[in-house]
């Protein structure tokens, strides 16, 4: 899968510069506009759908708009549009699902599809739909978008970890960006920045970032294994997880992070502490269908490397997987046109040159032709697919992506910094994880 996805983004890549717009032909053009007729003319009964996600202001109005499209050409359908950001968003969605209020057409994290299934049963097997998924990468959507066999979520995009650089900044205090690091170079290269400027810092990573980012992968390359198995056994020992945690604490005693007294002020929102504001922080992680917003700040400034990697590592540790996924919820009025949305949502050509890479690199080959045949791609974003498909990892199992895990890991992080003691940080970590994985068995109905 990572040589054919990767393939797509390198062709991608060498062809941007030369293509060119090409228009629907007239003949399409004229089938559309009868397509478009005979569905408004044989379907009049009103239908309400409600469609929920979180993202980026462009991500928002991208959205927005390919709903208005699609509400143009069928007017017997209202979609309401039900959106923000990402705090809080999964918490919100499983008490919707609990009291039957979920929206129809849901953005759902990744691993979060398994837990829904596991917990409520209420998701629609998409290929029973009409929904043409013969453009997605086979591989891609077996591997993201099945669970247990049926298919119940289509990738928005394709995405992987990177990190993302201000190059004004990072320039000037000297960092030395043209290789790929390892860990003990991000601190070699990272701590130059406050070395350079007292006011600045490499990174302003707080503790939850920090579990997602730095201590998974960390782990992950110590080990060779999964964070946790798929018999729900851990995939580390308390002296590997001290270890990485021990790394992390290093970051904030060698100036490479901005302290812990502020960072942490800003949980899963680094980019609304000040000194991400005001361009006083040399870089970031990121994932790629991120970095445009990221960088809004210094867009002209931006560069993307890849993430970090130890020597002698089992693995690169480096995850790869869908943007989000969309799902349609089995207790919806209207199953069928929420299907036909989601069909125009992925396949329809206009939409697809609405949406441009809001999502990151789209999950087909024909949206990914267009946007490059018109010039709609931000390289930078590209660049960022391709880095992180081409140092992939093994594919992260279900239960090592949940939720839960995350806020343990973001809990043992703020203790091991905030006490100094990576020792009895891991012990918590070790504790916290077994116990949290017995409700996460139940949940994913194992």
């Amino acid at each position: 899968m990572k040589k054919k996805i990767k393939l797509i983004c390198s062709v991608m890549v060498s062809v941007m510069f030369l293509a060119v717009f090409v228009g629907c032909s007239q003949t399409t053009t004229t089938q559309q506009e009868e397509t478009t007729t005979e569905a408004v003319a044989s379907s009049d009964e009103p239908i309400e759908l409600r469609f929920s996600w979180w993202g980026s202001d462009s991500r928002h109005q991208a959205t927005l708009e390919v709903i208005d499209l699609y509400m143009s050409r069928n007017p017997n359908v209202v979609i309401s549009a039900e959106y923000g950001s990402n705090e809080g968003y999964e918490d919100r969605l499983m008490l919707q699902l609990a009291s039957g209020t979920a929206p129809d057409i849901i953005q759902v994290d990744s691993p979060t599809v398994s837990t829904i299934v596991g917990q409520f049963d209420c998701l629609v097997d998409l290929s029973t739909q009409d929904i043409d998924t013969s453009n997605f990468d086979q591989d891609f959507l077996a591997d993201h978008g099945y669970v247990n066999g049926t298919l119940y979520a289509l990738p928005t995009g394709l995405n992987g970890t990177v990190i993302l650089l201000n190059t004004a900044i990072c320039d000037a205090a000297g960092v030395d960006y043209s290789y790929e690091w390892t860990w003990e170079d991000l601190i070699t290269e990272g701590k130059k920045v406050h070395e350079y400027n007292p006011d600045w810092y490499m990174f302003n990573t707080d503790q939850g970032e920090f579990g997602v980012y730095v201590l998974k992968t960390y782990i992950k390359q110590l080990t060779g294994e999964q964070l946790v198995n798929d018999d729900y056994t851990l995939g580390f020992t308390e002296t590997e997880a001290a270890e990485a945690l021990g790394y992390i604490v290093r970051l904030f005693d060698e100036g490479v992070n901005e302290p812990a007294s502020e960072s942490f002020l800003y949980p899963w929102a680094y980019f609304e502490n000040p000194k991400w504001v005001n361009n006083e922080i040399g870089a970031c992680y990121s994932h790629a269908s991120t970095v445009i917003a990221r960088k809004d700040g210094f867009a002209d400034t931006a560069e993307v490397v890849a993430m970090p990697i130890m020597e002698n590592a089992k693995e690169s540790g480096h995850i790869v997987r869908p943007s989000q996924t969309l799902v349609i919820n089995k207790d919806s009025k209207y199953v069928e046109e929420a299907a036909k949305f989601l069909d125009f949502f992925f396949n329809d050509e206009e939409a697809a040159l609405i949406l441009k890479d809001c999502r990151s690199v789209p999950p087909t080959t024909t949206a990914q032709q267009l946007l490059l045949d018109n010039d709609l791609v931000d390289p930078l974003v590209l660049k960022a697919v391709d880095i992180s498909m081409a140092h992939a990892g093994n594919k992260q199992n279900t239960v090592s992506g949940q939720t839960a895990l995350e806020t343990v890991m973001s809990d043992s992080i703020e203790q091991a910094v905030m006490n100094h003691d990576p020792e009895g940080a891991a012990a918590y970590m070790v504790e916290q994880f077994n116990l949290t994985l017995v409700d996460i068995k139940k949940t994913l109905g194992d």
